[in-house]
C-alpha cells in the first residue's frame, strides 16, 4: 500500500467514512516473491501481477545494473 493510500486510509477510519473503492492489497506470495528477488539482485523489486511487469530500482547507478544483469546471468563486454 502507498504511502497516500495509507494516509487516506487512516484519514477515512478517523472519520468514519468507508471508501468510494476498495483497493486491493498485494497477495503475501507476490510480497515475498518481491523480497527474495530483491535479495537475489541486491535492488528492490516490485511485481505489479495486474500489468505483468517487474520493476528493478537500480537507483541510477550504471555499475548497479551491470550487477543486477550478471546476477541474471547476461554478460556484457565493454
Amino acid at each position: 500500500m502507498s504511502v497516500h493510500a495509507t494516509e487516506e486510509k487512516g484519514r477515512e477510519l478517523k472519520q468514519g467514512t468507508q471508501p468510494a473503492t476498495q483497493t486491493q492489497e498485494k497477495p503475501a506470495d507476490v510480497i515475498r516473491l518481491e523480497q527474495e528477488v530483491s535479495e537475489l539482485i541486491g535492488c528492490e523489486t516490485t511485481i505489479d501481477v495486474e500489468q505483468g511487469r517487474v520493476v528493478i530500482y537500480y537507483q541510477r547507478d550504471v555499475d548497479v545494473l551491470e550487477g543486477v544483469l550478471e546476477r541474471l546471468g547476461f554478460k556484457y563486454c565493454h
